[in-house]
């Protein structure tokens, strides 16, 4: 019997909608335990702040919903979500590619995510201040909390690649 090694377009779409939703949720985890931004700098979160700069009005950007009399940044939400499902899938089929990537369980991967995007694209973009005047407290949290992020997109990866050579 031939054991299967590449992951079909279907199953890697299932993966990808689950380890974008999965990461997402524990990357919100980790916020909660070590916010990466101070509350005044978190009045405008960089997914907002990043849609004003494409042409969104703050009012769209702002827009909230009620959960437990909190008022819930449901925009933000979906860009959180958005971009977790899309690292998904590009880390999902640059895998099946270049496994050397995985390294770490995908941990490597997450800390040049954190590296091109929080240190260099966000503040090319003025979405975050420039690396140096960005807190301590910013990038051990961002850090860390992108090599878990990306450890769990890597875990769902593993899941659906072990149960399609059943």
């Amino acid at each position: 019997m031939r054991i299967k090694e590449k992951l079909s377009f279907v199953q890697i779409i299932y993966a990808t909608i689950v380890a974008g939703l999965l990461s997402g949720i524990v990357k919100f985890g980790w916020e909660v335990m070590l916010p990466p931004r101070t509350p005044e700098r978190n009045m405008t979160n960089p997914p907002q702040e990043l849609l004003q700069k494409l042409g969104f009005s703050p009012e769209l950007t702002h827009l909230t919903y009620q959960f437990s009399d909190q008022s819930m940044p449901w925009i933000s939400f979906i860009v959180h979500f958005g971009f977790s499902i899309a690292f998904a899938f590009i880390y999902i089929i640059l895998v099946e590619y270049f496994s050397k990537l995985s390294m770490g369980y995908g941990s490597i991967f997450g800390i040049a995510v954190w590296i091109v995007f929080h240190l260099v694209v966000m503040p090319i973009m003025h979405v975050v201040p420039s690396a140096f005047q960005q807190p301590m407290q910013e990038h051990i949290s961002e850090l860390f909390g992108h090599i878990l992020w990306m450890m769990v997109i890597e875990f769902v990866r593993r899941y659906f690649v072990y149960k399609s050579k059943i």
